[in-house]
């Protein structure tokens, strides 16, 4: 696959803090957490993946494979060309991402955030794994008909507990669905099960993840924290599969506070 340029966000001085979005979102899903950390002393980059906000949009459907974007994730760190290495912070998708990236190239990591993250198929809830594993193809659909408006009401209407959106934020949530190419929604169907390769990342890492996640099972965090040498977890209540947007501040308390660790 050819490399992609991606739309790449760079704010603040100091040590490098990268930020990888999850499953059809952006850059804009960090908006609470980039001028924390760039403000708290922190070289934060934040990237749109392929085929998600202002990066491109590959037309051809096998791009979208999980493969294809840890390759690109990779090809990106390159083109950085960092001088030290970096904290990696991942949310869902990020999260596969961040692991995969680490597992190649642990010396270039030196702090592991993971937020709600990917790491293996099972995690799914049973309706969201039959639809976006067994059969992808109809997530592509439902993500190419449905309507900027329609998430955004969706996302409003969700109970308190599973959701917490601030206006703004849910918005930018909608766009973003909107935006990114429903091919996107072939990525889950291609994760490959991380968990034996878990006891091999011996660094620094924090597991954050809400407590009432509908999307990914919320035991498969604390399992993910356990199967990690050198893991804290936090399990926030009253929280859906976002807490850096819904519990924004409670989630840069926990993320300083890991990366101020010595």
């Amino acid at each position: 696959m050819p490399k992609l340029e991606l739309n790449t966000l760079i704010q603040g001085d100091g040590p490098p803090v990268v930020l990888v979005h999850g499953l059809a979102a952006s850059l804009h899903n960090w908006d609470a957490q980039i001028p924390a950390l760039a403000q708290a002393g922190y070289r934060v980059y934040a990237m749109d993946l392929p085929g998600h906000g202002d990066s491109p949009m590959p037309e051809e459907p096998e791009y979208y494979h999980a493969d294809t974007f840890c390759q690109a994730l990779e090809d990106w760190f390159e083109a950085q060309s960092f001088h030290q290495p970096v904290a990696l912070v991942g949310h869902s998708l990020g999260g596969y991402l961040s692991l995969c990236y680490t597992l190649r190239h642990l010396p270039f990591v030196r702090k592991l955030a993971l937020i709600d993250p990917f790491y293996r198929p099972r995690q799914m809830q049973a309706p969201l794994r039959r639809a976006l594993r067994l059969r992808p193809n109809v997530g592509v659909r439902i993500l190419s008909l449905a309507r900027e408006t329609w998430i955004d009401r969706l996302l409003e209407a969700m109970p308190e507990n599973l959701a917490g959106f601030p206006p703004e934020p849910r918005h930018q949530i909608a766009v973003d669905y909107k935006r990114a190419s429903p091919l996107v929604m072939r990525i889950p169907a291609t994760f490959r099960d991380l968990t034996d390769h878990l006891p091999a990342l011996d660094l620094p890492a924090c597991v954050i993840w809400g407590a009432d996640d509908i999307t990914l099972h919320p035991l498969s965090f604390s399992a993910l924290a356990r199967n990690l040498p050198n893991a804290e977890g936090h399990s926030l209540p009253r929280t859906a599969h976002q807490p850096h947007v819904s519990r924004a501040a409670q989630v840069n308390e926990l993320l300083l506070a890991f990366l101020r660790q010595s």
